[in-house]
């Protein structure tokens, strides 16, 4: 299969050292072919750099008129998705300019009476690397912000020194701040009440001392903004050396759930939909422990009972379940899988558990579930403009009917393992076929599918 052409510009104005560089690029490997275009001054480098993308640029440093430095600023100043890799060429002796074009953000450099092909091979190579790289991280920061500033919860990443690093948009607007920069460095005694300080100071030592989160917890704020209630969960942040360096919290505004009845208030107590940064946070958002029916058996006399096993193959994944307690009857299960790995999977999963939480209401029917569920991730993934999605299952066990109900979302079919008749079956559908990916369409359709259910079923 035929290498993908790379698009190189090669400013040199020294046609035989740009003749040299045009013969040395077809021996470097089949994995590497280049669409080459030369010019041989700053001004036509500039010109050709508006008007087409190039991946890769060879920059001679002394040009007439304006010199390489100049075109490295011009590079610079545009966004980064933009920005070709830069290798500078100089002269012999000239290492104070290969060091001011590093510095300047050329990937490498060359001596121009030095050329050969391992040389520009190394250069070439380790140029389009550190771009690629730069480009992920570029991308991956792009998303956290997206998120931060359409998410409805208060977001924050703190250091240990309790100093806001980053906070969303929604939690700048609880602060009463113009832009969510405007935190940066600053701690909470900078914009709350001293009591509420100094309960979610005392939370955050805790955290920082113990390695353990704190999960939805109710905070109470009354500020120049009114009487608000909170649900906080916060976690630490780790270093890849297992050292916290830090807090990460997420508030959502429960304010107008605390003002339901009382038999509300349960069903609200975790309405923190949870991003996370770190494995730990990650997996403490897992069931901790599981419901018993009737709510009032000991767990080794529950009609329903649950067991899970939870391996991430990276640090970080987009994998998510949770059980529901409907009534002393009937339980729900919800598994889902987000697209990819990393941070943005993570993130995501962060949001599907707070609209798991939101949308228990209608938990007793699988299809309307998957239905609500699908539409608000679609609000939230609409205003990141970044394709995502997830796979889900959703099933309720109805011990009073003896049945199962549930309904798919693009998800692999879970297996029944019916012990008394010795089979094996996927919860799959006979008469249709299961609803799409969450988060892809806002008008899918999830159909419902039952069966019948015994004793000692899993």
């Amino acid at each position: 299969m035929a290498a993908e052409l790379i698009p190189m510009l090669i400013v040199e104005d020294n046609p035989v050292y740009a003749e040299i560089l045009r013969r040395l690029l077809p021996t470097l490997g089949t994995d590497l072919k280049f669409d080459v275009k030369c010019v041989d001054s700053a001004e036509k480098a500039m010109e050709e750099l508006g008007r087409g993308h190039f991946e890769l640029v060879l920059l001679d440093y002394k040009l007439p008129g304006a010199d390489g430095l100049t075109v490295l600023a011009h590079i610079r100043s545009q966004p980064v998705v933009h920005q070709p890799a830069v290798i500078m060429l100089t002269g012999i002796g000239r290492e104070e300019i290969a060091v001011a074009a590093m510095k300047n953000g050329a990937k490498d450099y060359l001596s121009k009476d030095h050329l050969d092909v391992p040389s520009l091979l190394r250069a070439i190579t380790s140029a389009l690397e550190r771009k690629h790289a730069e480009e992920a991280l570029a991308a991956e920061r792009a998303l956290i912000r997206a998120l931060l500033d359409s998410a409805p919860d208060c977001i924050y990443f703190k250091d240990r020194y309790a100093r806001f690093t980053r906070i969303s948009r929604s939690l700048a607007q609880v602060l009463r701040l113009p832009s969510p920069e405007q935190a940066i460095g600053r701690t909470d005694r900078d914009f709350l009440p001293a009591d509420y300080v100094v309960a979610a100071a005392a939370d955050e030592q805790r955290i920082l001392a113990s390695g353990q989160p704190l999960i939805g917890r109710e905070e109470h704020l009354v500020n120049e903004g009114g009487e608000r209630w909170f649900s906080s969960t916060k976690a630490p942040l780790m270093d890849r050396f297992g050292n916290i360096t830090g807090i990460v919290g997420i508030s959502r505004d429960i304010t107008e759930q605390k003002k339901l009845a009382d038999e509300l208030r349960e069903r609200n107590a975790q309405l923190a939909a949870d991003i996370e940064l770190a494995r730990e946070v990650q997996e403490a958002f897992l069931p901790q422990s599981y419901p018993c029916f009737p709510h009032d058996a000991a767990p080794a006399q529950s009609a329903i009972q649950f067991y899970h096993r939870y391996l991430p193959t990276i640090a970080l994944g987009g994998d998510f379940f949770d059980v529901l307690p409907i009534s002393d009857t009937q339980a729900g299960v919800f598994i889902c899988d987000v697209m990819g790995h990393g941070v943005r999977a993570a993130l995501v999963t962060a949001l599907l558990r707070g609209l798991v939480e939101e949308l228990r209401f209608w938990a007793t029917d699988p299809g309307q579930f998957l239905t609500a569920v699908n539409r608000g991730l679609v609000q939230i993934l609409r205003q990141t403009k970044m394709p995502m999605f997830a796979t889900a299952f959703y099933l309720v066990i109805d011990i009073s009917r003896g049945e199962i109900r549930y309904s798919n979302a693009g998800h692999p079919s879970p297996l029944c393992v019916r012990r008394s008749a010795g089979t094996v079956d996927a919860l799959d559908f006979t008469d249709t076929r299961p609803g799409p990916a969450l988060g892809v369409f806002d008008d899918s359709v999830f159909p419902l599918a039952r069966r019948q259910i015994s004793a000692k079923d899993a």
